[in-house]
This record gives structure tokens, C-alpha cells and sequence, in this order.
């Protein structure tokens, strides 16, 4: 879920109703065979990842299924992002769905076992662009699928770069892509490039270049400026109907979701030797105080590997360090941002966050892990499980009041 820390420092989920409209029918209806439309809608999924890049997530097991098409009131299609929202609710995660599957077993990052980052995002990305274009969600030779579809050059280059093997190949960053498939989409499909005398090439060029980047900088604040006219309607505007009821019924559970932040050192001697944190989100899920979150969230140091490093290292010297570690946690709209931390060089944890208001490790009601599972290490349980067996549950010793978690919650 994402976190919205206001100028006040409180802090909420955000959270909305989408009625989508389904790829199987948008294939079948034949609406993709118009490239203004489909690139169009390529244009949207980039400008999304390129905002999560810059935040710092990626996706690298995107799939069809975690991106959802939308029909505005205009008529036009538009699309939205389930951020790892389908993985982290699949009850068969030890067996993933056919779609998944087939990724898993195509992406060069994951087969290689090379790093994840957001150059593996662009290389599902483009997977999924062949396969809308070519209505072919079965293929496995995407770059042969590439050459045999009927688009510009531009195109074609930009999808055999996305689906380069090689990481360094591929586009730099996402927002390269968003610009390069603004570019393309503003081209007529079936334009066909003349021979042109050099002089007149030349001047061609330099006027088509002018004109792309004039078409970008309005693209943008087309974006903008619609995006913004879309915020204030919604802010302005109360839903109604089922979708209004819904959203009511999802949004009685907020006061059980809470922010979590983890501190954790080694320690040689009484003297911090490493330090490290964690962000993330837990869920109350009963009047016992039980929480469930992510492994990777309470016990990060299970995944450090420079925390790994430094224990050999000093283990290698006669040294013994010792792991310490404590937890806070604020309940939705408590205050957990201190904003002013900003104006101050290096601050310190207390500087950063208002942790007297929270519920701890160190004070009472006490904070605590109740269970976390081992994560796997072996490669057959990497491949067949994505998240790798991610969760874990912490507790506290008294549940707020005012959650209604135990009355809601069966």
C-alpha cells in the first residue's frame, strides 16, 4: 500500500474502487489493431513505472494481470498498476498461475539468476507489448515476433532493445522508454520514410526533432493538467452506487493498518559497528493484537547481505558482534513524520520520526515477533515461489481503541 506522509507528518494509506474492463475482449474487439491506441496505452504503463523507478520499487515479475484497463468516461482506455497486489494475495503462490509461470520461465534475468532492478521491468514490459500487438499471449520468440509485426522502424528498434538478453543493452531508465513510445505514438503508423536529398534530410531532421520535443513538453503538460483536473473532480466529487458502498465497507477496516519502521546493528565491543532500516506496512488481523506483514519488513536482516559481510568479516578477526535491533509502530493517522527533519545535516532516528508516540519494542504495550518462516535457499523454491515465502507475524499486548478490528475482522 502506498503511504501518503502529509505536511503534518500523519500518515494514510490511499486506496480507490476500479471497475476494469477485460484484455481477453479488448484482443477479441480488435481495438489494438488501431497502433494510436495501443501505443497509447504502452505510453501510460511506462509514465507509470517511470514514477515508481523514481520512488525506488520495481516489478520485475510483471504480468498482464497486474495491470488494469480502465474506461474513462470519454470512451478512451486507460490503465492502472496492482503494484505485487496479485502475488501477495495468491493462496497458490507455490504454483503460480500459467500466465506468471511462463515469465518465470522466459525473463533472462530470472532464468540467469542475475540482480533484479528496474532494467528487468523494462524487459517484462516490453514481453507484454509483443504479445497485445502480435494477440499472441502464447508466443516465446519475442524478437522473432518483433520483426514479423507491421510497425515503424522506431517501433521495432525499441521493442528488440527492451527485449535485449544483456541488461546493459536495454534502455537506461524507464522514463527513456515513456519518451521514446511518446515519440512513436505521435507518428503516423503508416508513415514510410522517402529518400531525401543530404541537405534536405538534414533540415528534415532538425525540424522533426524540434517538433518531437515540442511534442513532449505538451504530452506533459497535457498529462499534467489532466491529471490534476482528475485529482481535484475526485477530491471534489463523492462516488455513487455499489462503488461508493464498497469503498465504505474497504475503508471501516483503516484504523487496523499501521506503519512499521525497523532499526537493527551490529554491535563489537559496546560499539555500533553496521546499521541499517526498514519500511512497511502491517495489518491487525485480530483482537489479540496478532499484526501480519512481510519477513523483509521485521526481520531485514535476514536479506542484508552487507549485515552477512561484515559478521564473516569480523568472525574472520576473533570478533563475536552481536545483532540488535528494535521496532516501532504507528497506527494510520497517528504522527510518525517529524518534516522538519529535512532542514537537519544527518539526522538522528528521533529527529526523523515522533517514536514517543509509538508502539515499540522498548516500552510498553510491548511490541514483539511472533513468527517469521525460514526464506528459501534452494533454486527450484526461489524460482516456484517469487516472494520467496515473505510474511511474518508480529503482536502487541493491547489493541488500541477505536480499531474495530475484532468486530469486523471473522
Amino acid at each position: 500500500m502506498p503511504l501518503d506522509a502529509q505536511s503534518d507528518g500523519l500518515w494514510y494509506r490511499i486506496s480507490e474502487w476500479i471497475d476494469t474492463e477485460s484484455w481477453g475482449s479488448l484482443l477479441t474487439s480488435g481495438r489494438l489493431k488501431d497502433r494510436q491506441v495501443a501505443f497509447n496505452l504502452f505510453f501510460q504503463m511506462a509514465s507509470i513505472l517511470t514514477v515508481l523507478h523514481q520512488e525506488g520499487y520495481f516489478i520485475p515479475h510483471l504480468i498482464l494481470n497486474d495491470i488494469m484497463l480502465v474506461k474513462a468516461e470519454s470512451g478512451k482506455l486507460e490503465v492502472k498498476i496492482d503494484y505485487k497486489f496479485s502475488r501477495f494475495f495468491d493462496p497458490k503462490l507455490d504454483r503460480p498461475g500459467p500466465m506468471l509461470k511462463k515469465l518465470l520461465n522466459a525473463h533472462p534475468d530470472i532464468v540467469n539468476h542475475r540482480p533484479l532492478d528496474f532494467r528487468s521491468d523494462i524487459w517484462s514490459l516490453g514481453k507484454l507489448f509483443v504479445e497485445l500487438l502480435s494477440a499472441d499471449l502464447e508466443t516465446t520468440d519475442y524478437l522473432a515476433k518483433v520483426d514479423q509485426l507491421n510497425l515503424p522502424e522506431a517501433a521495432k528498434v525499441l521493442l528488440k532493445v527492451m527485449l535485449a538478453d544483456d541488461p546493459d543493452i536495454r534502455p537506461r531508465s524507464m522514463a527513456e522508454v515513456a519518451v521514446s513510445l511518446a515519440r512513436i505514438k505521435e507518428r503516423p503508423m503508416e508513415e514510410v520514410a522517402q529518400p531525401l536529398p543530404p541537405a534536405a534530410a538534414a533540415r528534415r531532421l532538425t525540424i522533426k526533432g524540434l517538433q518531437n520535443r515540442i511534442s513532449v513538453l505538451a504530452i506533459l503538460i497535457i498529462v499534467l493538467s489532466v491529471a490534476g483536473v482528475l485529482a481535484w473532480y475526485h477530491l471534489s466529487q463523492r462516488k455513487e452506487g455499489v462503488e461508493n458502498r464498497l469503498e465504505d465497507y474497504a475503508n471501516q477496516y483503516s484504523p487496523a493498518v499501521a506503519f512499521v519502521l525497523v532499526e537493527y546493528w551490529l554491535e563489537v565491543d559496546n560499539e555500533k559497528m553496521y546499521r541499517n532500516m526498514a519500511e512497511g506496512t502491517v495489518f491487525l488481523v485480530d483482537s489479540e493484537g496478532y499484526m501480519l506483514t512481510s519477513r523483509h519488513v521485521v526481520c531485514p536482516w535476514l536479506e542484508d547481505s552487507n549485515l552477512l559481510a561484515a559478521v564473516h568479516h569480523f568472525r574472520a578477526v576473533e570478533k563475536t558482534p552481536e545483532l540488535k535491533y528494535r521496532i516501532f509502530l504507528w497506527f494510520e493517522g497517528a504522527r510518525a513524520f517529524n518534516r522538519v527533519s529535512r532542514l537537519i545535516e544527518s539526522p538522528d532516528l528521533t529527529d526523523v520520526y515522533f517514536i514517543e508516540n509509538a508502539y515499540s519494542t522498548e516500552s510498553e504495550p510491548r511490541l514483539s515477533i511472533v513468527g517469521v518462516p525460514k526464506p528459501p535457499v534452494q533454486t527450484r523454491q526461489v524460482i516456484t515461489s517469487p516472494l520467496k515465502d515473505d510474511f511474518a507475524v508480529i503482536k502487541i499486548d493491547r489493541v488500541p481503541e477505536g480499531t474495530g478490528t475484532a468486530a469486523h475482522w471473522t
